[in-house]
């Protein structure tokens, strides 16, 4: 999923103000429905705001718009997101989370959470990986997706509660950033995971990134192999990969004087 822009939503009775300021700033209508009034930047339009008095027929009106190219895995993140939250907190909507609510929550959280990755997995790789090899690994990462959670849910009602203005806002940006690192971390090695299981990558001999006399395993062999393929950028183009036997040791003669 990609976001194609993002734009925020000004509530405001003053239109007609609204746009002769962003004007200064180089912004120009692109559209007016009477009640919401968007501006664009000519040099870059995927720069927009929008100003509205509000939609009585809407019953909220929103903060800001976000347009995506896959609406289905928006919706996704979307739930999956608000399932975490919800096995996050004691109270979800004024109703105290415990017991058999509190699993079914976090169960339907890990679930959806595995699914979405298996469907990342999925239509993300080159090849097409087995899913029944890959729900382990998938249920491992939503497993410690969840754990992230709820450490984050910790932080921000523990460690941020009471903090002061200052040392709230560089708190909630370094964790934020910190939050975001893990997350993009567990989704990587989660795939890195699914990888090795699904192509046979072990056991591994540990010298083979330092030095050429080892014995390559049949594991090390396949990793070379696939390592060459990837270099290929022709559908008709074939790589052929060959191992000679390692090096000999090297054995120095002693210096004279040591003879």
């Amino acid at each position: 999923m990609t976001v194609r822009r993002v734009v925020p939503t000004i509530h405001s009775q003053a239109a007609q103000e609204s746009r002769e300021f962003y004007g200064l700033l180089g912004f120009e209508e692109v559209m007016n429905h009477g009640w919401i009034m968007t501006l664009a930047s000519p040099a870059n339009p995927a720069a927009q705001i929008s100003v509205t008095a509000g939609d009585k027929t809407a019953p909220v009106t929103p903060d800001m718009s976000v347009e995506v190219d896959d609406v289905d895995t928006a919706v996704g993140l979307c739930a999956s997101t608000l399932l975490s939250v919800a096995a996050s907190q004691t109270y979800l909507f004024g109703v105290r989370l415990r017991g058999g609510s509190w699993f079914a929550v976090t169960a339907g959280s890990v679930c959806l959470n595995t699914l979405l990755l298996l469907v990342s997995y999925r239509l993300l790789t080159h090849r097409a990986l087995p899913l029944r090899r890959l729900a382990g690994v998938a249920l491992g990462g939503a497993c410690a997706w969840q754990a992230l959670q709820w450490v984050g849910s910790y932080y921000v009602s523990h460690v941020l509660h009471g903090a002061t203005a200052t040392y709230g806002m560089f708190g909630i940006v370094l964790g934020l950033l910190a939050w975001l690192y893990v997350g993009a971390l567990i989704f990587i090695m989660a795939a890195e995971a699914g990888a090795v299981w699904v192509m046979r990558l072990w056991p591994r001999s540990l010298l083979t990134p330092f030095t050429d006399r080892v014995q390559l395993s049949a594991a090390d062999r396949r990793a070379y192999r696939s390592y060459a393929a990837t270099e290929a950028f022709k559908g008709f183009q074939k790589i052929s990969v060959r191992f000679d036997p390692p090096p000999e040791p090297q054995h120095r003669e002693p210096p004279d004087d040591a003879r």
